[in-house]
């Protein structure tokens, strides 16, 4: 399989790959069917039939990229079929081999005005109108996830150098989930006079449990109700216990609630 290899951070082209010190195994690169008109450079996601790809859209989800097209591949020649520009495009028609990396470092094109730094997430930001080539920039910290990060700044000619990663999406990790562990009620005992209220207060643990809401029961209603926030009316004289249960693990708490009837 040919693909073109630029070395040492040297002036790259949009879908030559790269030798980064910190990346000393070759990238991994598969071969597919172009299932349409695809640029060397291109970010692409899988098509509508096995082992094709077309280019990814910008109305597309970043998170349907699978790759991207490589500059040069076995089964078509050296000779560009199409160019951008005054540079090279290596473009590759519909049914045509296409070499794809998926993982490891690939020069793209910088959108104008993005200023990477090493790290940042990569994500494609859509074709440039005049040259047709596929532009890169920097993922927002809050924008979601991708499968490619900057490992360089941008250099000579418009293009920076990303690392595309086989497997789990990159991005903001989901925050955890914290469990509940206990929860408690206060007060635990009241006395209230009919139609009197009581406000009782629940306290879920841990204090940073992700989901600390629950729901208000009464043993008794026709001696105390309670409402959605533990709110709890005297009806008539007795004894009620009043039950509060996490929505996360079913922990309960309880106050024994007394009405007397004056």
């Amino acid at each position: 399989m040919q693909t073109e290899i630029k070395s040492d951070y040297d002036a790259g082209l949009p879908g030559q790959l790269a030798v980064l010190p910190s990346f000393n195994s070759a990238a991994k690169v598969r071969s597919c069917r172009a299932g349409g008109l695809i640029y060397a450079g291109d970010a692409v996601k899988l098509g509508t039939t096995d082992n094709s790809v077309v280019a990814w859209a910008s109305t597309d989800d970043v998170t349907l990229i699978c790759g991207v097209a490589v500059r040069s591949h076995s089964n078509f020649g050296m000779t560009p079929t199409r160019t951008y520009g005054a540079t090279s495009a290596y473009a590759v028609d519909a049914n045509s081999s296409q070499g794809i990396c998926e993982d490891g470092p690939i020069y793209v094109a910088l959108k104008s005005g993005q200023t990477p730094k090493n790290g940042d997430l990569a994500v494609p930001i859509g074709r440039n109108a005049t040259s047709n080539v596929m532009e890169w920039g920097v993922l927002a910290a809050d924008g979601g996830q991708t499968r490619a990060k900057f490992t360089t700044s941008a250099l000579l000619g418009g293009v920076a150098i990303i690392q595309v990663v086989d497997g789990a999406l990159l991005g903001k990790p989901e925050a955890s989930v914290i469990s509940v562990t206990g929860a408690t009620v206060a007060p635990a005992t009241a006395t209230v006079v009919v139609a009197a209220t009581q406000q009782l207060t629940a306290t879920v643990a841990p204090a940073n449990a992700t989901d600390k809401s629950g729901a208000w029961t009464s043993s008794d209603a026709t001696k105390a109700t309670v409402n959605a926030s533990g709110l709890v009316t005297g009806v008539a004289a007795g004894t009620a216990t009043i039950t509060f249960t996490t929505t996360d693990g079913g922990k309960t708490a309880t106050c024994t609630v007394t009405v007397s009837g004056s």
